[in-house]
């Protein structure tokens, strides 16, 4: 469904599923009084990267994130609710199947920070039945310009981690959310329980290659830091304006079971085109069985490979 938005480099983009996410709704717009020039730059990078991924997102990835998300909707009881929100919807499949066991009459809005992701959107709401269908617009997840008070559940499924500020995302959904209302959100957990993004860094520094030397510079941030110090998120997000925190860790694993298919899946994608273009096909052909042999440790072991996710619920 990092906000995704979403990952920005070799060492995030290499997941054949993630997420979203898992979601993109994150930046201020250029024209915002609080996009500062890198805010803007950096806007207008991640925005044209989930552009050129939407249509891979649909038919490779969308469907390994339904999981985590359907667990986030029933934390914030959003059958339940008379106003949803959720953040970085990716292409809608979530919000499509949750609309059809909702509330009649319940307001129902759907964001990414993704145009086209959000063209998707739209167009999984026109399928729907009359009375089922919902809102799907762009927005900012730390500055949504909706009203306040609007919401009775929210949910971001693999959003907070990505998000330049998780402080000021939880302020905003603090902000939206009727009193009682309901904050779900996922985020990156354990590294060394995530092979979903560990075993490609593992196998491209296995091949020998230095990405940075070649121009592909490091992520700017780690995406597991929220997942290194739970104690510390939820202090974060009583400080925001919630009432009561309740953590746990939830796996997500992927569907994929031949080592195979996960390393060219993993090459596929519209974001590892800029590694693959510093590589030789000597070193391509040889990253990809590199790859295929680790994801083979965990396949031929009977185990899936997934990310150790953590789920926050919190109550307004």
């Amino acid at each position: 469904r990092v906000c995704q938005n979403r990952p920005s480099s070799i060492y995030l983009v290499f997941f054949p599923f993630p997420f979203v996410s898992l979601a993109l709704c994150l930046l201020p717009p250029p024209s915002h009084p609080m996009a500062s020039p890198a805010a803007a730059e950096a806007f207008n990078r991640i925005r044209n990267q989930w552009n050129a991924m939407s249509k891979y997102f649909r038919e490779n990835v969308e469907s390994s994130t339904l999981a985590l998300t359907n667990q986030l909707v029933s934390m914030a009881k959003c059958y339940r609710a008379d106003g949803v929100l959720e953040l970085g919807a990716g292409c809608g499949g979530a919000a499509a199947a949750r609309a059809l066991l909702m509330k009649e009459g319940a307001r129902h809005v759907v964001s990414d920070l993704s145009e086209k992701m959000v063209d998707h959107c739209k167009e999984v709401s026109a399928s729907l039945p009359a009375g089922r269908q919902f809102e799907a617009m762009v927005l900012n997840a730390e500055d949504t310009g909706l009203e306040a008070e609007s919401f009775n559940a929210i949910i971001a499924n693999l959003v907070i981690q990505i998000t330049p500020s998780a402080d000021a995302m939880m302020k905003e959904c603090a902000r939206l959310l009727k009193k009682d209302g309901r904050l779900a959100v996922s985020f990156w957990g354990e590294k060394a329980k995530s092979p979903m993004f560990t075993l490609v860094p593992q196998s491209v520094k296995e091949l020998g290659v230095n990405l940075a030397e070649r121009g592909v510079p490091p992520p700017p941030k780690d995406n597991f830091e929220l997942g290194q110090d739970l104690e510390g998120v939820k202090k974060r997000f009583l400080a925001a304006g919630f009432s009561k925190v309740f953590i746990y860790h939830s796996p997500m694993n992927l569907d994929v079971v031949s080592a195979e298919e996960f390393a060219k899946g993993q090459l596929e994608a519209p974001m590892a085109q800029k590694m693959l273009s510093v590589l030789s096909e000597e070193e391509k052909v040889q990253l990809e069985k590199i790859i295929a042999k680790n994801a083979a440790s965990y396949l031929d072991n009977d185990k899936l490979i997934g990310l150790d996710a953590v789920i926050a619920l919190a109550i307004k």
